[in-house]
């Protein structure tokens, strides 16, 4: 960083945000006295902004707003060194100090610093954190702590933070119960407590009288009892503010409180992986901001009614699927879900949903991009109206009792044809944000075998699943035209026909599983085109012939991706394929023979042909000769003339002199020319007479 910004004393913001200097901060900079706003930052690891020692931060006499986050404070960290320093910043309002390698002991101990509101030390490597509860931050309304390593409980001195407005201590090592110091704290509307692991025991009670809270994020701990309480007491605040409640994955147990429907404000709901147990309340239908509803994991019971989804058209994301198959919904999907038109994912997976398919999916549900019903009992065929989902990424149907035919239109779904960016991080996603599926925290599927967990890097996985059903019918060549497919199930069908022949064409493909059909024919050699996949199983089909060479993997080099097909050999396969089976299933011998079956096919038409026009031309001189005696007697005198001339012709043209034989042959056919137009003549002379006398 250049020196001589410390000689612009005069300066007031000094913004230098993804510049990227290298090196030391120069010290100089504290001669800028009047400076209000410094910003250095920079995300860049290539070249790393550090400071060692921020004894020139105090000449920064008139400093407002201080944000280096990203630059490396490792070394002045030592014996809170870089805390006195900032602490003599006395108009100090907002500091930025995020992922500076912060380290140690935190002590909040701003006691010239007064007018401090904004304080964000997260993704740094504090251990402890201790508040001097003698000195109050009467201003501070921001505190961000998140991603250090704070161990022990709560402080309870946080109870003096009575401005505070946003609190988040999540992502440490917290544990304990979670004091209840919130009786003083109204003016929350933020609290992230969440994944700090450890935390244990019940919610406050406190938490119920916190009218202002807009976001409360408990997920990801250890925590146990009911939250009826807490809802309760949210209830009854004149104008109750909650919109976001995030309870997810913790030992909570009991119902869900009928007064949950009085939280009107709500749009984020997630309660998954938890205990819970009992009805799902009626008045969850009166929520008509809700847009994210997760309740999966629990051990509900029950149908889902229509009043259940009424009112809820904001709605973009509905998880509800249980721990087993003993805790699960039945009956058909309630037709008011068709009302919810802005649904981006459905997963209802593994229950006991029955009927068919409603058409209404498709029709109404047009920007749903993760459709998830395995496991459950639907019956019928899938509907042709599927076909117009156009945002539609990953479809799972598995594991159900559908039929029919795979919907050739399949291969008309936009969103799967799209190929996403090999390095999805380096596109701007936010021109696409409405196509992109919301695979944004956790989404099951079942591949390769078994079931795995992809989070919300994966943002570009398209997967079609329509495993353990009873499909007819071929492949759909068109599914090919689905050049971002990544994963196809089609196993445990009862599918028939050959594999597509341009298969090779889904480049994006990483598991395809054919197994346990009717599949019959060869693999076609386009699959060696696949270099992306890494498990492959055709099992137990009717396949034939040489198996191509694929790109070599421990998992595609495994002989029981093949089993079952008794007509297949070659690697890896321990059958080995003689030279007429290799010649037979040669593509360029098929071509061969083709061509020659259709050469040989013209030439015998072309014989019979021949053979017919010579029959019925000589039959019809014959009957021509036959009805005209006049005809037939001339005709044979004709004859009898030229047997006699050629003969002597021939006998003579065997003589060894050939130029007389020659001249003989030229007369005799002079002669032979005007004897047969003199046949001719007489001919019609008889026929003339003939035909006077009758």
């Amino acid at each position: 960083m250049p020196m001589f910004f410390g000689s612009l004393k005069q300066l007031r913001h000094l913004y230098l945000s993804d510049t990227c200097f290298g090196g030391q901060i120069p010290p100089q900079l504290g001669n800028l006295s009047n400076l209000n706003y410094l910003t250095i930052t920079c995300l860049r690891t290539a070249l790393e902004l550090r400071s060692d020692d921020l004894r020139w931060i105090p000449g920064l006499a008139s400093l407002k707003h201080l944000n280096m986050d990203y630059v490396n404070l490792s070394k002045a960290s030592s014996d809170d060194h870089w805390l006195l320093h900032v602490n003599k910043l006395s108009y100090l309002t907002e500091l930025h100090l995020t992922n500076s390698l912060l380290q140690g002991s935190l002590t909040l101990s701003f006691t010239n610093s007064t007018h401090l509101s904004f304080l964000d030390l997260s993704g740094n490597l504090f251990e402890a954190l201790v508040l001097n509860p003698f000195v109050k931050l009467d201003s501070l309304v921001t505190l961000n702590l998140n991603l250090n390593k704070f161990k022990g409980s709560i402080p309870d001195a946080l109870a003096n933070l009575t401005s505070l407005q946003q609190l988040d201590l999540s992502a440490n090592g917290l544990g304990g119960p979670i004091p209840d110091i919130f009786v003083k704290m109204t003016s929350l509307h933020t609290l992230n407590l969440g994944s700090n692991i450890n935390l244990v025991g019940g919610l406050p009670k406190s938490l119920g009288g916190l009218c202002q809270l807009k976001t409360l994020d408990l997920s990801e701990n250890s925590m146990s009892g009911g939250i009826s309480e807490f809802v309760d007491g949210l209830s009854k605040c004149a104008n109750t503010s909650l919109e976001v409640l995030y309870l997810q994955n913790n030992n909570l147990t009991g119902s869900l409180p009928d007064s949950l429907g009085h939280l009107k404000s709500l749009t984020n709901i997630k309660l998954g992986g938890n205990k819970m147990h009992g009805h799902i309340p009626m008045s969850l239908g009166r929520l008509s901001r809700l847009e994210e509803l997760e309740i999966n994991g629990n051990s509900w019971e029950g149908a889902v009614s229509e009043a259940h989804f009424a009112t809820l058209k904001n709605l973009k994301r509905l998880s509800i699927f249980p721990p087993s198959s003993k805790n699960s919904f039945y009956g058909k999907l309630p037709s008011s879900l068709q009302n919810c038109s802005n649904l981006r994912s459905i997963d209802l997976g593994e229950n006991n949903f029955s009927a068919e398919l409603p058409k209404w999916i498709g029709k109404n549900l047009a920007s749903l991009g993760i459709l998830r019903l395995r496991s459950n009992s639907f019956r019928g065929g899938i509907p042709q109206e599927f076909c117009n989902l156009s945002s539609l990424r990953i479809l799972d149907l598995a594991h159900n009792e559908l039929s029919g035919a795979i919907p050739h239109c399949f291969g008309n779904l936009s969103s799967m044809i799209m190929v996403a960016p090999v390095n999805q991080f380096s596109v701007n996603t936010s021109s696409i944000s409405e196509q992109i599926v919301y695979v944004d925290d956790v989404t099951l599927r079942v591949i390769k075998g078994r079931e795995l967990e992809y989070d919300k890097n994966l943002r570009f996985l398209v997967s079609i699943d329509l495993s353990r059903n009873h499909l007819s019918g071929a492949i759909p060549m068109k599914l090919t035209n689905l050049l971002g497919l990544s994963i196809l199930n089609l196993s445990a069908n009862s599918i028939t026909g050959k594999i597509p022949e341009k298969i090779g064409s889904l480049r994006r493909l990483e598991s395809l599983d054919l197994s346990r059909n009717q599949l019959s024919g060869e693999i076609p050699s386009s699959i060696s085109d696949l270099t992306s996949l890494n498990h492959l199983n055709l099992s137990y089909n009717e396949l034939v012939g040489r198996i191509p060479s694929l790109e070599s993997t421990a998992t595609l080099e495994d002989p029981s991706i093949y089993e079952g097909n008794s007509k297949l050999c070659g690697m890896p396969l321990s059958l080995e394929c003689q030279d007429n089976e290799t010649h037979d299933h040669d593509p360029n011998h098929v071509n061969e023979d083709i061509e020659e079956d259709e050469e040989g096919f013209e030439l015998k038409w072309f014989f019979v042909s021949m053979a017919v026009g010579f029959v019925v031309g000589y039959f019809g001189l014959l009957g021509t000769l036959w009805i005209k005696k006049g005809w037939r007697n001339a005709c044979s005198m004709y004859l009898e003339g030229m047997v006699e001339r050629y003969t002597t012709i021939v006998v003579r043209k065997s003589s060894p002199d050939c130029e007389e034989a020659d001249r003989q042959m030229e007369e005799a056919i002079l002669r032979d020319q005007e004897e047969r137009e003199q046949l001719e003549r007489n001919i019609r002379n008889r026929d003339a007479n003939l035909q006077l006398r009758r």
